[in-house]
């Protein structure tokens, strides 16, 4: 689906992607979580908490998907999954 939409997005568009999280089944394997990594926006907009229900979805996988420090400019999303990891 690509990565989350802003805040600005409509009603549908926001009620799209929290039903396409809400019916991923947790725990993730380790390349699915790796695969939604790609969902965060480079900016700190959490899309009515969407943002912060894609971290705790990828953080169900095994390990953290973030094997080095991300690059910066990479994004909030990725510093706080780094952070939260180790």
């Amino acid at each position: 689906m690509g990565p989350l939409p802003d805040s600005t997005a409509d009603e549908a568009t926001i009620q799209t992607f929290e039903d396409a999280l809400a019916a991923i089944d947790a725990p993730l394997t380790l390349d699915e979580a790796r695969a939604l990594l790609g969902s965060f926006r480079d900016d700190d907009d959490d899309c009515f908490g969407l943002a912060w229900t894609l971290v705790h979805l990828i953080e169900t996988a095994p390990s953290s998907p973030l094997v080095q420090l991300p690059p910066t400019g990479s994004g909030p999303w990725m510093q706080i999954l780094w952070e939260r990891g180790e």
